[in-house]
Parts: C-alpha cells; sequence; structure tokens
C-alpha cells in the first residue's frame, strides 16, 4: 500500500471513529465531502498543512500526530516513479509502494510477473489498450524496467510461477523464448528465488489458488504486512490479519509443492533448448 493510501486510510478511520461523515468534516474545514473523500482514498495528494489541520479536528495530538504528519511529508515525497508521469496509475501506486519493501513472495497464475518481465514481454502486455488506457507506451516501459531495479537492492524475492504463465500464449513465441531466457537470468540472483509448481503438482488439500497475489514485508514499524491481490479492473490490498493468514497459507502449500529452484532452472533450461 502506498504511503498515500496509507495516510488516507488512517485519516478514515480517525472519522469514522468519531461518527462523523466526510460531509461533517468537509463543514468544519471549509471543503467540499469530495475533498475529504479524495483525500481519504488517495486520489489527491495531502498538504502537510491540511493534514495537520485535520488531525487537530480530530483530537490526535503527541507521537500519533507526529507519525502521521511525517506519514504526510513522505507520502508528498517525490519518488523516481514521478519522473514517468505516463505511466499507468496501477504501476505507479506499485512503485510507491515497493519503494518500503523489505521482502515479497508471490504466486503468479496467468502473467509473469513485472519484476521478472523481459522490455519485449513488457511492450508486448501493454499493448492491449482494451486495458491500459491513457498512458506513454514508452513512460510504462522505462517505469516498469525501472520497477526492476529494486531487486538489486537486495530485498527477499521469492516468486512461484504456475507452469500455466509458462504454458500459455501470453506472448508470441520468439518473445516467450527470450522471457524465459531472462527468467533462467534473474533466478540467479542470490535474493531471488523462482519456482515453478508443475501443472500435476499435488498441493496440499489440494487447495490450489483461486487468483494470483503478493505477499510484502515492509521495513516501515508502522506499516503492517500487506496482502495483495490484483483483479482486471482494480487493485485488492488487504491487511486483516484473518486475510494474511490464510494468503500466507495458500502461498506455503503452493511453495510446498513447486519445484525446488534446481529443478526449476532444469525445466526452463529445457524449454529453450526445444525453442
Amino acid at each position: 500500500m502506498s504511503k498515500r493510501l496509507r495516510l488516507g486510510s488512517e485519516l478514515r478511520k480517525l472519522r469514522e471513529s468519531r461518527g462523523w461523515s466526510v460531509t461533517h468534516v468537509g463543514g468544519l474545514m471549509g471543503w467540499s465531502h469530495t475533498k475529504v473523500s479524495r483525500l481519504e482514498t488517495g486520489k489527491v495528494r495531502a498538504d502537510v498543512g491540511e493534514v495537520m489541520d485535520l488531525l487537530d479536528i480530530y483530537d490526535v495530538t503527541g507521537p500519533a500526530f507526529d507519525r502521521l504528519v511525517a506519514l504526510g511529508r513522505q507520502a508528498n515525497a517525490r519518488g523516481w516513479w514521478r519522473a514517468y508521469a505516463g505511466m499507468p496509475d496501477r504501476q505507479m501506486g506499485f512503485a510507491e509502494m515497493e519503494a518500503g519493501v523489505l521482502g515479497i513472495r508471490e504466486y503468479a497464475m496467468v502473467f509473469i510477473p513485472g519484476l521478472l518481465q523481459h522490455p519485449d514481454y513488457i511492450r508486448q502486455r501493454f499493448s492491449d489498450r482494451d486495458a491500459f488506457k491513457d498512458f506513454d507506451l514508452t513512460a510504462a516501459i522505462q517505469g516498469r524496467v525501472e520497477r526492476q531495479k529494486i531487486l538489486a537492492s537486495g530485498i527477499e524475492y521469492e516468486v512461484v510461477l504456475d507452469e500455466a504463465a509458462i504454458r500459455r500464449r501470453t506472448a508470441s513465441p520468439g518473445v516467450m523464448a527470450n522471457q524465459v531466457r531472462h527468467l533462467i537470468d534473474m533466478a540467479g540472483r542470490e535474493n531471488l528465488t523462482v519456482r515453478v509448481l508443475r501443472l500435476d503438482a499435488a498441493v496440499e488439500c489440494l487447495s490450489v489458488a483461486l487468483n494470483s497475489f503478493a505477499l510484502y514485508r515492509f521495513d516501515d514499524p508502522v506499516q503492517d504486512d500487506m496482502a495483495f491481490v490484483e483483479t482486471e479492473t482494480s487493485d485488492l490490498w488487504l491487511g486483516d490479519p484473518e486475510d494474511l493468514a490464510r494468503y500466507s497459507v495458500v502461498y506455503e502449500r503452493l511453495r510446498a509443492a513447486a519445484e525446488t529452484p534446481e529443478a526449476t532452472l532444469e525445466f526452463l533450461s529445457a524449454l529453450v533448448d526445444r525453442a
């Protein structure tokens, strides 16, 4: 979850704890209810002075006040992704969120994960203009490549790739062959682990996942772990302990049923040899 979304979520909880509506808060602040709503949903950048004024009407003081003001400043800080204004909004949100991550565990059911995509594969994925609208293709590709640099920072990244994500035609044969070679190269990094879940793998309780998802661990002591679920039209960020526990169980079952990293490299290498 991006810092802007985290701040908005905190502000919404403060408002709801008092039983106030966005219209009531807007009246107290001299704002429209739309502005309050957009701040709480992270649609706009929050001026730090406005955050402080909101905290005053919510009677927030002491360390909690200082923490939220600091979060407001961080949410307004200019990250590298601001240089790629033409990127799709969802990718920009990923970039902002990943800036504070320590580790990622991911299960990819259909597509190769963005952090592992070859530039040619990225271009092919973004060519679907019905799925990705109002963006600059060059900025989108460059932005995703820039995102991938986080893997060089030493974060722990482990991915379980469903065999279908490699076998299914999500790219042309030539692009997919380059993508598999790229996976082999990336899998050689010490902080990166790739496992393939074969189609006939025996998952505990036959509990295969319903969707692709990722689990994020952050370096911010006030940021809890999050589960991310990508849908066709929106992103779901889940922080409830029960949600996290369930996705953790599912991930560990998939991981246990997947091939070892060594066997995965053999599998990928065999695909390249046959290409």
